[in-house]
């Protein structure tokens, strides 16, 4: 448990620095890694097969986070096209 609690702090050490040094935007999508690994750990530690509504829910969440990646993307190619600076 004392190895769980270590580990679990460095994490969100390292993703507290990274909402610190980086966009919100940008950092964000990367926390949907944490809802893969729930779903592993759920199957593998409680043999927990993710039901229609889970993989529903995960895949429009995942799906709305990577849309707005490449919507802000896209945006700032065309602000550097047009050369204006990157908000934010």
């Amino acid at each position: 448990m004392a190895l769980c609690g270590l580990i679990s702090s460095v994490g969100i050490y390292c993703l507290t620095q990274a909402y610190r040094v980086a966009p919100a935007s940008t950092v964000a999508p990367f926390e949907y890694i944490m809802i893969g690994w729930a779903v592993l750990w759920g199957y593998v530690f409680w043999g927990d097969v993710p039901g229609p509504s889970t993989v529903i829910g995960v895949a429009t969440t995942v799906g709305a986070g990577v849309y707005v990646l490449h919507h802000q993307a896209r945006a700032q190619r065309e602000r550097r096209r047009e050369g204006r600076p990157a908000a934010g």
